[in-house]
């Protein structure tokens, strides 16, 4: 395989978290170690341009403001000349989701006879179906025909691949991946490790440990989870973890929803008093989903969350929202996680398994063993290279 230089587009990396920012990164990771050359373009929301390295990894972030539409519109005298720096000198292109500027990307790249691959990120948001038809029936037709010209598509779900099939059949080739995993570090524990780490953690040994991972925010579902988990509370003993950032400061990209953050903070403690822990943002969440026994997915819209396939690899059986572009694919693939569809299924669902010690181990070894044998990020990288290297 020759070598490749790669430029990967996002809106959002490191240092902050992001599921999308943190897809690009490990994406980058793996595709380096592979021995390609490797960098990340993302935004800077400040008047700088920036270039840092973080794990060996070049990021290159152009200034945007877009504190009004008059800002954000001279924003592009600056995205668009270092767009086209960076797909000049790309043999692929890999756009993250509908980033600033993503449809001029993906006509510069088709100019320069470059290929750009397009990856959605969320069902529903960003799948093919809904960003042509996203400014109306009057536009339709042009965005459809803009988007044709993506060298490539990367879907997470089989939702999202029969979305782009109903809007260009076989025209554009698709690779059907969730993304990659790394499993030299989200994997599972023996029993005796699993007790170590707990106490490491500082995790109660004597309880079930609930865990979920995600901004405080509406669209995560939390307070469905805190009213399931308060009708249960009497019956069934256990602790509910929360990984996230639920109190950003003032230069925190999600800082305008600090208020929707809190309330759902104080709704939390207000029902399950000491069964509820918020941990904050964490570089530790490996060691958190490997300590924990059950994993909960609660939110309204996904596209395959990093954190859902993290913690099948770490063992973890998982209680899972329905909702389109995520149940499906769990369901095609046969990992066999609980679907809940409201508050009630949810609450059944996690009493049914807390009790269930078996349940618990045989839907944790199956979904164990599935992400470890097939969705490692060394091999879902080498799959892209395969399926969009040029002839």
């Amino acid at each position: 395989m020759s070598l490749k230089k790669i430029s990967i587009f996002c809106p959002i990396t490191l240092p902050y978290k992001s599921g999308a920012g943190q897809n690009a990164y490990n994406l980058a990771k793996a595709l380096k170690d592979h021995n390609h050359e490797v960098r990340i373009i993302s935004f800077n929301l400040g008047s700088d341009a920036k270039k840092e390295i973080i794990g060996g990894i070049e990021i290159y972030r152009i200034p945007i403001n877009t504190k009004n539409k008059i800002t954000k519109a001279f924003s592009y005298f600056s995205i668009f000349p270092a767009f086209i720096k960076h797909l000049k000198i790309s043999d692929l292109s890999i756009i993250f989701g509908p980033l600033q500027g993503y449809t001029i990307l993906i006509l510069i790249g088709k100019i320069l006879n470059n290929e750009v691959v397009f990856r959605s990120t969320m069902f529903g948001k960003d799948d093919i179906t809904t960003l042509n038809n996203k400014f109306g029936p009057g536009l339709y037709k042009f965005r459809k025909h803009i988007l044709s010209k993506m060298g490539g598509y990367i879907s997470q779900s089989p939702a999202m691949t029969e979305s782009i099939v109903n809007e260009y059949g076989s025209k554009i080739p698709i690779l059907e991946s969730a993304q990659g995993v790394n499993t030299e570090v989200f994997f599972p524990l023996s029993e005796e490790k699993k007790q170590l780490l707990k106490e490491e953690l500082g995790l109660p040994k004597n309880k079930i440990n609930i865990i979920s991972v995600g901004y405080v925010i509406e669209r995560k579902g939390y307070r469905e989870v805190f009213e399931a988990l308060n009708s249960i509370k009497n019956e069934v003993d256990f602790q509910f973890l929360i990984i996230g950032n639920f109190n950003p400061d003032k230069d925190h990209y999600m800082y305008y929803l600090k208020n929707e953050m809190k309330e759902i903070y104080n709704y939390g403690n207000s029902l399950l008093n000491d069964r509820i822990k918020f941990l904050g943002e964490s570089n530790e969440v490996d060691k958190y989903l490997k300590a924990s026994d059950i994993f909960v997915l609660n939110s309204v819209m996904e596209g395959m969350p990093n954190v859902l396939l993290e913690a099948m690899a770490c063992g973890l059986p998982s209680v899972v929202k329905s909702m389109k572009g995520v149940d499906d694919y769990i369901t095609k693939k046969n990992i066999n996680s609980l679907i809940v569809n409201d508050t009630n299924a949810l609450a059944l669902g996690l009493k049914k398994l807390i009790k269930d010690e078996k349940m618990q181990i045989e839907l944790g070894e199956n979904a164990a063993h599935f992400i470890q044998s097939k969705f490692s990020i060394s091999k879902i990288s080498l799959d892209i290279i395969k399926k969009f290297k040029k002839s």
